[in-house]
This record gives C-alpha cells, sequence and structure tokens, in this order.
C-alpha cells in the first residue's frame, strides 16, 4: 500500500535538498516549498513573504487554483522557451493572475532584492582591505 506521506516529513526531506531556509519561515511556507518543489533561495524567500503576508488560507486556494489549471489545461504548460512548466512555475503564473497575491508577490520580490543587495554591500566592505600609507 502506498502512504502518503506526512506534512513533517515532507518538510524534512525538502530542508536536506534547499541550500537556504530563511530565518523565521513558517511551517505552512516549507510545506508550500515542498510541495511546490522550490529549492532555490529567491523562490522560497518570496513563497515565505507572501505566506506571511497572504496567510495560510489565501495560499492554500492559489494551491488549488494551480492544480486545478493543470487538470483543466487551462494554462499552456510551456514556458517560452519550449520546456514544460514546473508545478512551482504554473503556481506563481497563477499568482500573477490573482491581483493581490501579485502584489504580495511583488513586495517580497522587492524584499529579496533589497537583501540581496544588502548582503553585497557587505561583503563588499568586508573584502575592502585597508590600504597603510
Amino acid at each position: 500500500m502506498n502512504e502518503q506521506p506526512t506534512i513533517d516529513k515532507l518538510i524534512e526531506n525538502w530542508r536536506r535538498r534547499t541550500r537556504h531556509v530563511p530565518d523565521g519561515m513558517s511551517k505552512n511556507a516549507m510545506a508550500l516549498c515542498a510541495v511546490l518543489d522550490e529549492t532555490d533561495p529567491q523562490p522560497v524567500f518570496v513563497l515565505a513573504g507572501m505566506m506571511n503576508e497572504l496567510g495560510a488560507d489565501a495560499m492554500l486556494a492559489l494551491l488549488r487554483d494551480t492544480k486545478q489549471v493543470i487538470a483543466t489545461g487551462e494554462l499552456a504548460s510551456l514556458r517560452k522557451d519550449g520546456q514544460t512548466r514546473t508545478l512551482g512555475g504554473v503556481f506563481f503564473e497563477v499568482v500573477r493572475a490573482d491581483q493581490s497575491a501579485k502584489r504580495a508577490l511583488n513586495r517580497a520580490k522587492r524584499k529579496w532584492t533589497k537583501s540581496v543587495r544588502a548582503r553585497a554591500k557587505k561583503n563588499q566592505q568586508a573584502d575592502q582591505v585597508p590600504v597603510a600609507v
């Protein structure tokens, strides 16, 4: 008998494959990332931010919409480069079609960009060696 993995098991497996888990990331956000199989830092950060802003119920509704879009073939399954969209790719397309979710997505992306710039600036300052005269 094929047993469905528990949420905790999904999260545990996802954490093993993920390069970075944001501090304070909720269990719901981790579960969503695991279901969408998102392991790269940017989408993980963005999904965590969206989960914080929209809440679990809204994100679950978007996931349901995503699964319905896939089941009915409402969205072209191919990306511009001809590759098949992943579940995460379809999810983000569904998000872009929902105005409140799209605003949350854009805010989370801006926060990601700011955090990347701040880390780069910090690293650049640490790499600068004072020159003795």
